[in-house]
């Protein structure tokens, strides 16, 4: 199979980042009683998911020397660490001007502290160093999903063609294990267990563009049945709006990487009518801004607050 861009799922990615967006401003805009809305943070899985399965489109079979890895590795460090780098400095820079004189706090423990500020710079800082995200909060997804790629990589060089072997023992021992260990028994880790769930969901995009590849049937007969597909494509996004009300902070939601990753191989055959309107331009340009749109998001939201605060601070004098 030639490797192709799934300009549906592009878009997928783009409104995963807004729902992500909406979740991260529900206390501020007062949606923080909507069920769905507090679920939506599970969007990060389809982040995972949704790499794992475009990544081994663009690699499988790729990588196959230590050479291979460490430009792959490059790549991909070039595709995330400039954005990451500059919100970090941007987040300090408001914690010198704006926070430190109205609290003067200067770079506290645990979240802010000198060392968590290093862990950023070598993208480690949600490899369990800490117990919460540190500093721009969504790029502790960054962090573990780099990690995600290091892994990759060295499964492919020990596995080649047979990596889905080591990805199928990551779907099967990593909800057990967020289950035991993660607190509330439910897939909402971060600092912590954050690269188990990131390995869980990268992991089952690997097995679904297996999927994807083995049996090209799934996708043909799609194509082929387009009221079929179009029924499929709004009967996952029902699925979809369901499943994230009900498994809020539960067990259940440990169940996200597979609801996302059959969303996945549903809309890489592009055969329904919700995909023809996924590849509206406004659409496709979202999906391509979208990695801007998850990182910088909350910088906006820190800075509006912040400055909030040192207005009325002064206001009080």
């Amino acid at each position: 199979m030639t490797e192709r861009r799934y300009i549906a799922l592009d878009s997928w990615r783009g409104l995963a980042a807004v729902a992500v967006v909406v979740f991260h401003f529900r206390n501020t805009v007062g949606l923080n009683n909507i069920e769905t809305v507090n679920g939506l943070y599970l969007f990060v899985d389809f982040f995972f998911v949704l790499s794992g399965f475009v990544i081994s489109s663009a690699y499988f079979g790729k990588i196959i020397r230590r050479q291979d890895a460490l430009r792959f590795l490059w790549v991909r460090l070039g595709r995330v660490y400039p954005l990451h780098i500059a919100v970090l400095l941007a987040f300090v820079f408001l914690q010198i001007v704006i926070v430190y004189p109205r609290t003067e706090a200067w770079f506290p423990a645990p979240n802010e502290s000198w060392d968590t500020i290093l862990a950023q710079f070598f993208l480690v800082h949600s490899l369990n160093l800490f117990v919460s995200p540190t500093w721009n909060q969504p790029s502790w997804s960054i962090s573990v999903e780099f990690a995600a790629y290091v892994a990759f990589a060295a499964a492919a060089i020990c596995l080649g063609r047979r990596i889905w072997i080591a990805a199928l023992a990551v779907v099967i021992v990593a909800p057990t294990f967020l289950y035991q260990f993660n607190e509330a028994g439910d897939i909402d880790a971060t600092a912590t267990w954050g690269f188990v769930r990131c390995f869980f969901g990268f992991s089952a995009g690997m097995l679904t563009y297996e999927a994807y590849r083995r049996y090209p049937k799934i996708t043909t007969t799609l194509s082929k049945y387009r009221f079929a597909a179009s029924t499929l494509e709004f009967g996952l996004i029902l699925m979809c709006v369901v499943f994230i009300a009900s498994a809020v902070s539960k067990p259940l939601s440990l169940a996200a990487p597979i609801v996302f990753a059959v969303v996945v191989l549903s809309f890489a055959a592009e055969a329904g009518v919700v995909s023809v309107f996924l590849k509206c331009r406004p659409l496709v340009a979202l999906g391509t801004i979208s990695y801007s749109v998850y990182m910088v998001h909350m910088l906006i939201l820190s800075w509006w607050l912040e400055f909030t605060m040192a207005f009325l601070q002064v206001r009080r004098w």
